[in-house]
């Protein structure tokens, strides 16, 4: 398979910077998978589950919203956060879940909905990178 080099920027710095065979992850226009030779493009990043495919071997991630780039065969990822699946404690992620789904049904005075919604959002991010979904 043809690989291309994958750039991925957080505000830590840079996360990766490398040769890759396929990349997937959930954009603006829905997942989408990304090979050597795509077209130029520039979207949104959601929240979700993802992962890189380098030499056969799939590794799996959180990805937590930000921008893709793609241009003259450079895929470049400006991301808020990515973390590996590997990493990922999933009880801790089914705690939080269940937190942020607490506030948000109790919908106390003074409780931020927004908060609570991406907190979600994130904890949901991470059990479905973890179980590969």
């Amino acid at each position: 398979m043809k690989k291309f080099h994958l750039v991925i920027y957080t505000p830590k710095g840079t996360y990766f910077d490398g040769q890759v065979d396929e990349v997937y992850l959930n954009t603006s226009l829905g997942y989408q998978g990304i090979l050597a030779d795509h077209d130029s493009l520039i979207t949104a990043v959601d929240f979700g589950p993802g992962f890189i495919k380098i030499d056969d071997k799939i590794k799996y991630y959180a990805i937590f919203m930000g921008v893709l780039f793609i241009e003259k065969g450079i895929v470049k990822l400006i991301l808020n956060n990515i973390e590996s699946a590997d990493s990922i404690d999933l009880n801790r992620a089914k705690e939080s879940q269940k937190r942020a789904l607490e506030r948000i049904n109790k919908k106390e005075e003074g409780t931020d909905l927004k908060r609570a919604e991406l907190a979600l959002k994130r904890a949901i991010t991470r059990i479905n990178s973890v179980n590969k979904l």
